[in-house]
């Protein structure tokens, strides 16, 4: 899926209020450099969470990402250009719903870093409900309690975005 850049961008200026609920419920996660936001856009929330790279497949968004993340890199979210282990955290933010390799993207996120965040719709579809499957439903979970799968905590979150209720949910993986 392809977005105009500046319409897309424009939406965080329209919605800050929203935006800046959405960096607060990241903030949860304990993001830390070195980190790297996968889809990252224009890079609002590189620049709200002081994320180091911003990586998207499309150059035209990365533009506008050069002033809000120390680094750019352009690349595939199914086959990310790193070294294992090279950053603390990967984070998606509202950025899987849009990737066609979901399984990929999070098995490549977590082969690159220590964490992975991700911060997306609660909605049913393949991959979510993978996830439930996976992990025997979803749940609160205790954030200083690994499992042995590695999931630290899903949290979900209720947001009013133009008068509608939108459910969110945070995963944060000890990869």
């Amino acid at each position: 899926m392809k977005f105009d850049p500046l319409i897309y961008d424009k939406w965080y200026d329209e919605n800050w209020e929203t935006f800046m609920q959405e960096a607060r419920i990241l903030q949860e996660a304990g993001i830390e450099n070195p980190a790297a936001e996968i889809g990252a856009g224009t890079g609002r929330f590189c620049e709200a969470l002081k994320i180091d790279v911003a990586v998207d497949i499309s150059r035209e968004m990365l533009e506008l990402a050069r002033n809000r993340a120390r680094e750019v890199v352009v690349g595939s979210a199914c086959s990310l250009p790193f070294r294992d282990r090279s950053f603390r955290f990967t984070v998606f933010a509202f950025s899987l719903s849009f990737i066609g390799c979901k399984a990929e993207a999070i098995s490549e996120a977590r082969r690159i870093s220590e964490f992975t965040v991700v911060l997306d719709f609660a909605k049913e579809d393949e991959y979510f409900a993978e996830l439930k499957a996976q992990y025997g439903g979803i749940k609160p979970f205790n954030p200083y309690e690994i499992n042995p799968r590695g999931l630290l905590f899903i949290r979900h979150f209720t947001l009013n975005l133009s008068g509608k209720e939108v459910s969110l949910q945070l995963i944060k993986w000890k990869n």
